[in-house]
């Protein structure tokens, strides 16, 4: 029983999803294989005084899946944290994508985010996503983010913006892959109203 119980468990993340952590240094990008994926998530503050940092911690991640593609799969991408800049560099196949949600601590909302990876072997950036709290009374946020815990839901309201910062992510990426090619195309994620 225990032996069909894991084997059913290992076949579920394997067509369902996986968690994405940036390349390992040494990584080798195969011809007709994957590319890689570059980018930035730029984490809010709070908004509220005193309180620089979410209450439920401060780790920073998202989340999308693929809309057309090789394979159908919900990736969960935990970004290299550095501070408020959190730097991801992952390897996915070619194909179109939807960035579904994107978090940091219950800080947190569903959105709708396109992103195209057009040929294998190529690093692709797709911007730098800053979140911003909307501008709202730190009573109001607090409030929030009171009646989200109590409803166990854990979130508060963010915006996006895509920041085309392509020198400086790419200057890292070259620092930190020497090996890996040079060229990095653009394929900016696109956000659109996630209820159309």
């Amino acid at each position: 029983m225990g032996y069909y119980h894991g084997c059913a468990i290992i076949l579920l993340l394997l067509f369902t999803g996986c968690s994405l952590h940036s390349i390992p240094d040494n990584y080798v990008l195969q011809k007709g294989g994957e590319s890689i994926v570059i980018g930035q998530l730029i984490l809010p503050t709070t908004g509220m005084p005193y309180l620089e940092r979410p209450y439920r911690g401060s780790d920073g991640s998202f989340s999308f899946s693929t809309i057309l593609g090789r394979d159908s799969r919900v990736y969960s991408v935990v970004p290299d944290q550095h501070g408020v800049v959190c730097a991801f560099y992952i390897a996915v196949p070619q194909g179109r994508y939807s960035i579904d949600r994107i978090s940091w601590g219950e800080f947190k909302s569903d959105v709708n985010g396109i992103f195209t990876v057009y040929e294998p072997g190529k690093v692709y950036y797709i911007g730098s996503i800053k979140m911003t709290v909307p501008e709202r009374d730190p009573g109001q946020i607090a409030a929030h983010i009171v009646m989200d815990i109590f409803a166990n839901r854990r979130s508060v309201p963010v915006n996006y913006t895509v920041i085309d910062d392509l020198k400086q992510v790419s200057a890292a990426f070259r620092k930190k892959y020497p090996h890996l090619p040079q060229t990095i195309e653009k394929s900016l994620v696109v956000f659109r109203d996630p209820y159309q």
